[in-house]
């Protein structure tokens, strides 16, 4: 009986023991496409250190050595017949991109005292909201882009840009620059609008760049442009349009705001009723629980980033303010309209004084 127990125990342990080495054989699969073979070994199997090491000197990725797995795909896989199956390239290190900026080309007329503004304006903007490298992404916007600005007493001096005139980002269907003729009477009067245009100009680039110029509607656009120039007014020189509450903002604004969708209305003065739409936006955002900041970071920087993914700008503004144009539109019905108290005013207005943001709103808060 003893010499019986020992037999089979030495049966059980040899069994054991050859029991792996028929295991490891089993494990070598045999995969239908390279796809499989990439999700198992994302750089592909050598069948020897061999071939692994030409295929890495030949700028490939380090392929996993196993030959019974090579064995058993070779035939399928190893098309160019060098040992190794579904080899891959070498990733390529990732370059970082150039930070987007400006050339300035600033002509001779504009007094010196402009343009150390100018410069001051420029980098405050820069560090407020940093223009947003999704815009080389954009077709037609190339870094730097140029700044062409001149004072209007003399004719335009910049034979790049011909015809060109007011303040605008312009283009000619291949590049995108940015227009600043300075009024003369604005020095003459001592106009704020000589330092708070380049504000609205500079923010219609980073909405280029947050959209990835979405072709958006007018009022948002021009809008929120307004409401920038005059924040940035509010905050670095202590005063702004807000302060005669944007006088005059036409009716039309509260009556039928769809007419601002689009540009040509004929209603839009200095693109006061535009601003009072977004200056009503976010008030409405107010109503339903957001601060004050946070209604402003929605309307002028979250709302470019959601119509870069959604180009129906109806669709990004739902996903965004969570209620539809429409019901914006019918809130508007809270604010009264009066006939002008000014003679030079021909049409009925609306007073934006409900709307308007608290003094101690930053674009620092609202950018941050």
């Amino acid at each position: 009986m003893r010499k019986f127990t020992i037999a089979l125990v030495s049966i059980f342990l040899i069994a054991s023991i050859s029991g792996p080495a028929h295991s490891a054989q089993m494990t070598a699969k045999k995969f239908s496409s390279c796809a499989d073979v990439l999700k198992n070994y994302p750089n592909g199997v050598a069948k020897d250190k061999k071939a692994r090491n030409k295929a890495v000197k030949g700028g490939f990725a380090k392929p996993k050595v196993s030959k019974t797995v090579y064995k058993k795909n070779r035939d399928r896989l190893d098309k160019n017949n060098d040992g190794i199956i579904c080899r891959q390239k070498k990733a390529e290190p990732l370059t970082k991109a150039e930070p987007f900026s400006f050339a300035k080309n600033i002509d001779a007329s504009l007094p010196a005292d402009w343009v150390a503004e100018f410069n001051q304006v420029m980098s405050n903007l820069g560090q407020l909201m940093p223009i947003s490298e999704k815009i080389n992404e954009v077709p037609r916007v190339q870094s730097p882009m140029n700044i062409y600005a001149w004072n209007s007493a003399v004719s335009n001096p910049f034979p790049q840009i011909p015809g060109a005139q007011g303040a605008s980002i312009s283009g000619n269907g291949l590049n995108t620059w940015m227009v600043l003729e300075i009024p003369e009477n604005e020095f003459r009067f001592n106009d704020l609008h000589r330092y708070k245009v380049i504000a609205h100009e500079y923010f219609h680039v980073y909405q280029i760049a947050m959209s990835r110029d979405a072709e958006g509607t007018q009022w948002l656009w021009e809008g929120g442009a307004k409401v920038v120039e005059e924040l940035y007014s509010q905050q670095y020189y202590g005063r702004s349009q807000f302060d005669s509450q944007l006088m005059p903002v036409n009716a039309a604004a509260v009556q039928t705001p769809k007419v601002f969708e689009n540009y040509g209305s004929g209603k839009d003065m200095n693109y006061n009723g535009s601003a009072f739409l977004v200056l009503a936006l976010a008030k409405e955002l107010q109503q339903r629980g957001m601060s004050e900041e946070r209604a402003f970071t929605a309307i002028l920087r979250d709302f470019q980033a959601e119509n870069a993914q959604e180009p129906d700008w109806k669709k990004a503004f739902v996903n965004t303010f969570n209620m539809s144009v429409e019901e914006f539109y019918q809130s508007l019905s809270q604010y009264p309209t009066a006939e002008p108290t000014e003679d030079w005013i021909s049409h009925r207005v609306v007073d934006a004084t409900p709307v308007l943001p608290s003094k101690t709103l930053t674009l620092n808060s609202i950018f941050s």
